[in-house]
């Protein structure tokens, strides 16, 4: 009998080499050889007219030194500001050969030596038929020259409020060959705004940064409005230029009158919301990041309720989530896509449920981080990503998105309360205050939200742990399609039947007087007064208050108890995706997390679907009691 055996390629995540048997008779086949790594890089991720490209592919496993035959590598371009980014180079090739017996190989691309006016983020991908590759996928920029880009440090959005200092950056993507000096001066009207604003700063001859020394955004009575100030900048070199002649810092005004509407204005709590709260622990921690506008806070200390909307000494300080860019506050993790991250925050795990993983994988490691700035990011993109933890394990998805929960504690797995995540116990006695915006979602499908749910979901008690029967306050949901401009807040309540649905769901239905606010800083809270009563609101105005009562006379069945979640609630960030479905996302949908991850991606006007945390604060009354059960005490803001 004449046998036929071809020949055989076997992967996982890296690359085979392969033996092929002739056709003969009685042909048997011999064993496959060792798995070898083939692995692409880029020599130079900033480019500008003139330079090449130049595309590495290696073999990098130390027992298997070569390719066994040639095979096709195809490669393409894909950019967010330019439809075909091939015209950027000379004859860009759609694919390469890797030859039998070879262990590198390297293509180099020249870029076009004219026609380019401004910078491209460009994102190159590499696939190779029956294999994968590791990092198949680079971004880089391109650009006519390397540019002279110019930044407040520690502020994404240029903003610096009146009264606050600040340090100005001007940095350059490649060593300087000369001594770079830029001109610093204010618009005409505005140099009374500053003090210590020097009038040029260098970046030296093999440099590529400087920073200035402290400036003071001055406070001044007489100004009442918000203000966008405006320097004017200037740089001799025509090799190195400036990004930008005219650089923007918004300045928000300390002394404006408060908004008429207690809902709008986040100073009925705070006389300044930006300040952070430090602990003594933390403070040389929180120095040494460069941060000095702050405020040492210990356990005890009454709340700030700087526009007296709260009862006079109710609340006293118990813990808070800042999101300090320091180490006790961020950690490395691995996500499932195998991306690394060194700003994870430490307070948090990976709220990777069936609800939120519709339209997308849950991929924190990637899509959300703590920032230079001290927020934590939270973002939704177009990107290859699988499901994690639910039925649908490893099931691929279109999109990536981010969701997080803290102290979820678990009555069967008393355990579970000593790991991180697991560092306050939410019960009655408790007001919890979230500082957050939401950009980039407005039309987009995206459902950007704040949550509690009972712990008794996560128990063996079948009369409580099907949704809503455990309970669900939705302090903040943006429908970005139907309410694009303001938030809804709701309760969700099961029926007196267990496991029939959602019975009750008082909703504000979108908050009155807020619309339009969205995408400012506001401060959503809840408070569980006791055992019969929770209500949550925005900034200084209370919206929606339920009790016992209106669950009884509405047919559902109450919660919100510590008899009935005797573990309390637990908190939930989360980037859902509206009715399940995948978000339109035309505006951002050659975005990448390579660009977006990277030091000079602009976030001031960004598309990305976002929501991003200032901090997160608790609260206690005299009522308060933590049972007396286990937590993780050790998370410090």
């Amino acid at each position: 009998m004449k046998t036929c055996i071809k020949q055989i390629w076997s992967f996982s995540a890296i690359i085979m080499a392969s033996l092929m048997v002739g056709c003969k008779d009685d042909a048997t086949v011999g064993a496959l050889p060792e798995p070898v790594d083939l692995t692409m890089t880029i020599a130079n991720s900033n480019l500008v007219m003139g330079d090449n490209l130049d595309i590495t592919f290696s073999v990098t496993d130390e027992k298997s030194e070569i390719s066994n035959e040639d095979f096709n590598i195809e490669l393409s371009l894909q950019s967010s500001d330019i439809e075909k980014p091939a015209v950027l180079f000379e004859n860009f090739p759609s694919n390469v050969t890797f030859s039998k017996g070879e262990k590198t190989k390297t293509v180099s691309v020249p870029v076009i030596k004219e026609g380019i006016s401004s910078q491209h983020f460009v994102t190159l991908s590499a696939f190779v038929r029956s294999y994968k590759l590791n990092n198949p996928s680079q971004t880089f920029t391109v650009s006519d020259y390397h540019y002279i880009t110019f930044a407040i440090k520690n502020s994404s959005d240029n903003t610096v409020r009146e009264g606050r200092t600040f340090v100005l950056t001007a940095t350059i993507d490649t060593p300087s060959a000369e001594d770079l000096t830029i001109s610093i001066s204010p618009k005409d009207g505005e140099r009374d705004r500053y003090n210590n604003l020097p009038e040029e700063m260098i970046i030296p001859a093999g440099e590529t940064s400087v920073e200035s020394e402290v400036i003071t955004m001055v406070s001044d009575k007489n100004t009442t409005e918000d203000e966008v100030l405006t320097l004017i900048l200037n740089c001799a070199s025509e090799k190195y230029p400036l990004a930008t002649s005219q650089f923007k810092i918004n300045r928000p005004d300390a002394h404006k009158g408060l908004d008429s509407y207690e809902v709008r204005d986040e100073r009925y709590l705070y006389e300044d919301p930006d300040q952070m709260f430090v602990s003594e622990k933390n403070e040389k921690a929180v120095q040494t990041w460069g941060q000095t506008y702050y405020k040492i806070m210990k356990e005890g200390d009454p709340h700030p309720n700087s526009g007296n909307v709260l009862p006079e000494g109710k609340w006293k300080f118990y813990r808070a989530y800042e999101f300090h860019c320091i180490p006790s506050c961020i950690t490395k993790k691995t996500g499932q896509m195998g991306y690394t991250s060194d700003r994870y925050p430490t307070c948090f795990a990976d709220q990777t449920t069936e609800a939120i993983q519709t339209a997308g994988g849950c991929d924190n490691s990637k899509y959300g981080w703590v920032t230079d700035e001290g927020y934590l990011r939270m973002i939704t993109l177009k990107e290859k990503t699988k499901v994690q933890e639910t039925s649908a394990h490893g099931a691929e998805k279109n999109f990536g998105t981010s969701a997080f929960y803290a102290n979820k504690h678990k009555e069967d797995n008393p355990g579970a309360s000593q790991w991180a995540p697991q560092n306050v116990r939410i019960y009655p006695g408790m007001r919890i205050e979230t500082r957050a915006r939401i950009r980039g979602c407005k039309n987009t499908g995206m459902l950007p939200g704040i949550w509690l749910q009972g712990n008794k979901q996560v128990s063996n008690d079948i009369k409580w742990n099907r949704w809503p029967d455990f309970g669900e306050i939705d302090v903040m949901e943006n429908n970005s399609k139907n309410l694009p401009n303001n938030v809804e807040m709701t309760y969700h309540i099961g029926s007196t039947t267990p496991g029939s649905g959602d019975k009750y769901h008082p909703t504000t239905g979108g908050v009155q007087n807020f619309a339009n606010k969205l995408e400012d800083f506001n401060i959503y809270w809840m408070e569980w007064i006791d055992n019969s009563t929770v209500t949550m609101g925005i900034n200084g105005q209370e919206t929606l208050k339920l009790t016992e009562q209106m669950c009884i006379d509405n047919g559902a069945r109450w919660p919100f108890s510590d008899q009935i979640n005797t573990e309390g609630l637990y908190y939930i960030l989360s980037m859902m995706f509206l009715h399940k479905a995948e978000p339109n996302a035309t505006s951002f949908q050659h975005l990448t997390t390579d660009i977006v991850r990277a030091d000079n991606y602009n976030w001031s006007n960004s598309p990305v679907p976002r929501m991003e945390i200032d901090w997160i604060r608790f609260y206690i009354d005299n009522t308060y009691s933590d049972h007396g059960k286990p937590y993780n005490k050790s998370i410090f803001y």
